[in-house]
């Protein structure tokens, strides 16, 4: 029997019709990696900053201020030589060790001008006006990874289902999280002896929405896994969410109909996302201490 932080009783069940997160070696996580990196650049805690100062002012600047004010700021007597031009400063922030690299693809829009015979410059579906949006991407694979591989998160990754009722004699289950679920209790019986299942939950925010170079937007999507704990969730200083990519944000220019428009690009949105395979299956890190598991990572 447990008690949640209510102090009412309920009674987990443990997946019992095999072995689960079978530990097959060890490996290096992402972070060991950064920390390597770091290491070669001079092995300062703070490289490749010279020291605690020169660091909490790139953290300042990097967090308040634009680029353009971030130049006319170095410039000053008063700031010393630390980098004297936003892009010395740049140079040296690029030197930062970095997770996953993004990728840029192409997303078109066709119009919805019928172009009968596509001779007035037409694309191949006979529409006219189509776009071209660009899709900024991380790997999701690699970011899946790097969550489940995240030291800090030590102790609170959860590989293996259960089902919890509210009584002993199990006939009212309880759905907290998201491995008491039937879906991953069913989806571990399909995984080779000793997998592990890693949930995808793929969330975004339009007041956040980002502006790049003109007057192109974006829509952040971030990313996260359910092996972790609502309660770990709730709490934004443990970062349990990763920015995985750009959605494309059209203006409808090539479209008549406004409404068809605004389909059209629901449509492309929902291309966008699955764009990736809704599952994989691979050997990875799947530990904040490194050790290796095959993990079914499912959207």
């Amino acid at each position: 029997m447990l008690d949640n932080e209510e102090c009412f009783p309920h009674y987990a069940c443990e997946y019992d019709k095999g072995p689960v997160a079978d530990v097959l070696g060890k490996g290096e996580t992402a972070f060991n990696k950064m920390k390597k990196v770091q290491d070669s650049l001079g092995g300062s805690t703070y490289s490749p900053f010279e020291d605690r100062d020169e660091w909490e002012l790139a953290q300042w600047l990097i967090n308040n201020i634009n680029q353009w004010v971030t130049d006319e700021f170095l410039k000053l007597q008063v700031v010393g030589d630390h980098y004297r031009s936003n892009y010395k400063f740049m140079k040296t922030i690029d030197q930062l060790p970095t997770s996953t690299e993004w990728k840029c693809e192409l997303v078109h829009a066709h119009g919805d001008d019928e172009d009968i015979g596509n001779d007035q410059g037409g694309d191949k579906d006979h529409t006219v006006g189509g776009e071209e949006m660009e899709l900024w991407v991380h790997d999701p694979v690699a970011c899946i990874t790097e969550l489940i591989g995240n030291p800090a998160f030590h102790g609170d990754i959860v590989y293996a289902p259960e089902k919890v009722y509210t009584d002993c004699q199990g006939s009212t289950q309880q759905y907290d999280e998201m491995w008491m679920g039937n879906w991953w209790w069913e989806m571990q019986r399909c995984l080779p002896s000793g997998g592990t299942v890693a949930p995808v939950i793929l969330a975004s925010d339009k007041t956040e929405l980002s502006r790049f170079k003109g007057d192109k937007n974006a829509w952040p999507m971030y990313l996260s896994i359910g092996n972790l704990a609502k309660e770990v969730h709730r709490q934004p200083s443990r970062h349990t969410s990763m920015l995985v990519g750009y959605l494309p944000v059209s203006k409808l220019e090539s479209f008549d109909d406004n409404l068809i428009g605004q389909h059209h690009l629901c449509h492309i949105r929902d291309v966008c996302v699955r764009s990736r395979p809704q599952s994989d299956h691979l050997r990875c890190r799947s530990s904040p201490m490194g050790s290796c598991r095959e993990t079914l990572f499912c959207l």
